[in-house]
Protein backbone atom coordinates (compact mmCIF):
# COMPACT_ATOMS: atom_id res chain seq x y z
CA UNK A 1 0.00 0.00 0.00
CA UNK A 2 1.26 3.81 -0.90
CA UNK A 3 1.98 5.97 1.71
CA UNK A 4 -0.81 8.51 0.04
CA UNK A 5 -3.14 5.21 0.13
CA UNK A 6 -2.44 4.79 3.84
CA UNK A 7 -2.58 8.47 5.38
CA UNK A 8 -6.07 8.50 3.20
CA UNK A 9 -7.33 5.34 4.35
CA UNK A 10 -5.87 6.18 8.24
CA UNK A 11 -8.09 9.50 7.93
CA UNK A 12 -10.62 8.20 6.84
CA UNK A 13 -11.24 5.65 9.79
CA UNK A 14 -10.65 8.54 12.31
CA UNK A 15 -13.52 10.70 10.56
CA UNK A 16 -15.65 7.59 10.89
CA UNK A 17 -15.09 7.03 14.34
CA UNK A 18 -15.40 11.12 15.14
CA UNK A 19 -18.97 11.14 13.36
CA UNK A 20 -20.32 8.02 14.85
CA UNK A 21 -19.15 9.41 18.70
CA UNK A 22 -20.58 12.91 17.89
CA UNK A 23 -23.98 10.85 16.95
CA UNK A 24 -23.62 9.22 19.91
CA UNK A 25 -23.66 12.46 22.30
CA UNK A 26 -26.44 13.60 20.55
CA UNK A 27 -28.22 10.58 20.74
CA UNK A 28 -27.83 10.51 25.13
CA UNK A 29 -28.55 14.25 25.04
CA UNK A 30 -31.66 13.27 22.71
CA UNK A 31 -32.17 10.32 25.69
CA UNK A 32 -32.76 8.11 22.55
CA UNK A 33 -32.23 4.61 23.38
CA UNK A 34 -32.25 2.66 20.48
CA UNK A 35 -30.20 5.05 18.64
CA UNK A 36 -27.39 4.57 21.00
CA UNK A 37 -27.38 0.84 20.85
CA UNK A 38 -26.95 1.53 17.11
CA UNK A 39 -24.39 3.75 17.51
CA UNK A 40 -22.23 1.71 20.67
CA UNK A 41 -22.33 -1.30 18.25
CA UNK A 42 -20.99 1.14 15.26
CA UNK A 43 -18.38 2.48 17.45
CA UNK A 44 -17.11 -1.19 18.33
CA UNK A 45 -17.23 -2.41 15.13
CA UNK A 46 -15.47 0.72 13.76
CA UNK A 47 -12.71 0.78 16.24
CA UNK A 48 -11.71 -2.99 17.00
CA UNK A 49 -9.84 -3.58 14.03
CA UNK A 50 -8.66 -0.12 13.73
CA UNK A 51 -7.12 -0.25 17.47
CA UNK A 52 -5.89 -3.45 16.71
CA UNK A 53 -3.80 -2.52 13.69
CA UNK A 54 -2.70 0.40 15.18
CA UNK A 55 -1.16 -1.51 18.09
CA UNK A 56 0.15 -4.20 16.11
CA UNK A 57 1.56 -2.56 12.97
CA UNK A 58 1.70 1.29 13.69
CA UNK A 59 2.76 1.39 17.10
CA UNK A 60 5.90 -0.65 16.80
CA UNK A 61 7.44 1.59 13.83
CA UNK A 62 6.86 4.56 16.27
CA UNK A 63 9.09 2.88 18.91
CA UNK A 64 12.10 4.20 17.65
CA UNK A 65 10.69 7.98 16.97
CA UNK A 66 8.58 8.24 20.19
CA UNK A 67 10.56 5.73 22.36
CA UNK A 68 9.55 2.60 24.16
CA UNK A 69 8.26 3.68 27.32
CA UNK A 70 5.14 6.40 25.28
CA UNK A 71 4.73 3.86 23.01
CA UNK A 72 3.69 1.65 25.88
CA UNK A 73 1.85 4.16 27.47
CA UNK A 74 -0.35 4.55 24.38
Amino acid sequence: MSLDKFVKTFREEHRQVRDTLLDLMNAFQNRDRERIGELLNKTAELTGPHFRYEEEALYPGLVGICGKGYIESL
